[in-house]
């Protein structure tokens, strides 16, 4: 082979060294593209994962703290029921015994006869039937039994005393019993007390 040939054959080879080269180095630079670009990708994902379980996180968190302030104010509540009750309960134990110890005396037996003459007049005119204590009846019969007026026990034991009368013609009832007076001063008494609870 001669010279020129041989430097023909070297420059083509060298032209085609240089191609194989620069195709190398166009192909390693479009792998390291799009290597960056998948991990740019990979990255991203693995950011919005894991912000996903941050968040999934927190919400957990916030719904926790939620369900303990709940239950705390729920058992705060019924504490408040409990001793609102409790202190009704023994601000009307202590009613109910004075009115049985009121019930002893000559001021109880005016105030009934009282009470049972302003009960017939709101009642009005007609048959009318009286319902006092057992305890009671003599005195109010002897006041007020007689004519279209009659008088019944009352057997229900709450009822405590008082009087109710009943206008069977009208259908009008007054009622002045302890029962339905301690009740009427119940609801005054949550509502003036500051035992309400909201």
């Amino acid at each position: 082979m001669d010279n020129k040939t041989s430097e023909k054959l070297d420059k083509f080879t060298k032209i085609v060294m240089d191609d194989a080269a620069k195709m190398r180095d166009e192909l390693l630079a479009g792998m390291d593209e799009e290597k960056a670009a998948v991990l740019k990708r990979k990255e991203t994902e693995f950011l919005e994962e894991a912000y996903k379980k941050i968040q999934d996180s927190v919400n957990q968190s916030r719904r926790k703290d939620r369900e303990k302030v709940l239950q705390a104010e729920t058992e705060a509540r019924h504490e408040l029921l409990l001793l609102r009750e409790r202190i009704i309960r023994e601000v009307f134990t202590e009613v109910n015994d004075r009115l049985r110890a009121f019930r002893k005396t000559p001021e109880y037996q005016q105030w009934l006869l009282r009470k049972t003459k302003k009960a017939m007049a709101e009642a009005g005119s007609g048959v009318l039937v009286i319902w006092a204590a057992p305890e009671d009846v003599e005195l109010i019969k002897a006041e007020f039994a007689g004519g279209q007026v009659t008088v019944e026990e009352e057997t229900d034991k709450n009822f405590g005393g008082g009087v109710v009368v009943m206008n069977t013609e009208h259908h009008i009832a007054v009622d002045y019993s302890f029962r339905t007076l301690l009740a009427d001063q119940k609801k005054d008494f949550l509502s003036h007390s500051g035992l309400s609870v909201d």
